[in-house]
């Protein structure tokens, strides 16, 4: 079945919906029996990630389990499956943690994968990843065109006419988090001093 939570990349909206159409694209629906998006962060918990895998899979809410009866129902759900996880977010550089987790998820069929998405290079060293994906910072004009869209929306062209210049945009270093933020806070300001 097709298995999708909702999406909660940090980064370039560009590569998240890239992501996206890649999960719901004919060829890899066929191919994979489960597909799976968890939000993984910086709070890594074994037992709240296999949980939130498992509710995933199951489309429910699980009650409070205990680790060992969640591992099973994970690897129960994973057997002789083809399975594409998305682990998004990842912060978590404690090999001992990731090793348990790997342990569990060891159960797919062949051709079973995982995609990690992080902003630490490290993170793919201790997952023992097969191909790591370097991403560069946004362009300025990609990261002007995120910052408009957080803090102008959908406004009248006048309303962009507030904002100094495009060159303030190299404040945000092609940083998509400081684009989004810097365009919350301009927003916000705005609706505050009754200029949106």
């Amino acid at each position: 079945g097709f298995v999708l939570t909702e999406p909660k990349v940090y980064g370039r909206d560009k590569e998240e919906d890239e992501i996206v159409k890649i999960l719901i694209n004919n060829r890899v629906t066929e191919h994979f029996n489960l597909k799976i998006w968890v939000c993984v962060s910086d709070d890594f918990d074994e037992k709240k990630l296999i949980k939130a895998i498992v509710e995933s899979i199951e489309g429910k809410s699980l009650g409070d389990m205990d680790l060992a009866p969640l591992q099973k129902k994970l690897q129960e759900l994973l057997n002789g499956k083809r399975y594409f996880l998305v682990l998004d977010d990842v912060w978590n550089e404690d090999q001992e943690k990731w090793a348990n987790l790997r342990a569990v998820l060891k159960i797919g069929a062949s051709g079973a994968s995982i995609l990690i998405t992080t902003r630490l290079e490290k993170i793919g060293s201790i997952m023992g990843t097969l191909q790591l994906y370097q991403l560069s910072n946004l362009s300025q004009e990609d990261c002007w065109l995120l910052f408009k869209q957080r803090a102008f929306g959908d406004k009248p062209k006048q309303v962009l006419n507030l904002w100094k210049s495009e060159g303030d945009c190299e404040e945000m270093w092609g940083v998509p988090l400081a684009a989004k933020t810097l365009g919350g806070l301009y927003a916000s300001r705005g609706r505050v001093n009754g200029n949106m």
